[in-house]
């Protein structure tokens, strides 16, 4: 599920709705650390990353108290280097995103025995 800006990923939702163990997949664009913005809209967009994280995170840990020993939450976070800085998302841009964090995705899970 998809929540998009008010409630990125609404997990608790699934929770809520009898789902044990939840995999939970992020895509972003990876961001160099200690870049420092080259202008307002870039400061803005930077801090709208930081407090779309910093809430997916309290939703993770709402989520792990609802599950208790019923489940599991498991975070996949997929960094794909791609343009983002005029926000000229084409079809194939997006089709090229996704084809990539599927690819990350499947290896994250192999790697983990799933």
């Amino acid at each position: 599920m998809d929540g998009g800006l008010v409630d990125n990923q609404p997990l608790s939702e699934l929770v809520l709705n009898g789902c044990g163990t939840i995999f939970a997949v992020s895509v972003g664009p990876y961001r160099l650390e200690g870049k420092p913005p080259h202008n307002l809209v870039d400061n803005a967009i930077g801090s709208t990353y930081l407090a779309i994280h910093q809430a997916q995170r309290m939703e993770e840990a709402y989520v792990r108290l609802l599950l208790g020993d019923r489940g599991r939450l498991l975070h996949v976070h997929n960094w794909l280097d791609f343009p983002v800085e005029h926000f000229n998302f084409t079809p194939e841009l997006v089709r090229e995103v996704v084809d990539e964090a599927d690819r990350l995705t499947q290896q994250w899970l192999a790697e983990q025995g799933y």
